[in-house]
């Protein structure tokens, strides 16, 4: 199943939108923390992402076939999100490119 799809089956409005919304923003803020630009800013559109993500795929898991299978279903997202907002609240350290770009960090 596609992401419009799948995104149309959870009831998300205007689904056609949001997969590429949704892949662009990822995309867009997954490089900018590998990179380690402007990390806090691209840690909080991933932190929105990923809770909708649990909210409207894995609660559902969670109430109708129990504890361990949305847990095992949301390990990824869990570490995406406890992650994100470990980047979030620390930034991204003297070696990233944020710290280059004022001087603080590197080699």
């Amino acid at each position: 199943m596609d992401t419009t799809g799948r995104f149309e089956k959870i009831g998300l409005p205007w689904p056609e939108f949001l997969g590429y919304f949704v892949g662009a923003t990822e995309i867009v803020c997954g490089l900018l923390l590998v990179v380690g630009l402007h990390t806090r800013a691209a840690a909080i559109p991933l932190l929105v992402i990923m809770a909708v993500a649990l909210v409207s795929t894995k609660v559902p898991i969670l109430l109708n076939e129990g504890i361990w299978e949305a847990a095992h279903a949301a390990r990824t997202d869990f570490c995406l999100t406890i992650g994100s907002v470990f980047i979030l609240l620390r930034g991204a350290g003297r070696w990233s490119g944020d710290a280059r770009s004022v001087g603080k960090g590197g080699p």
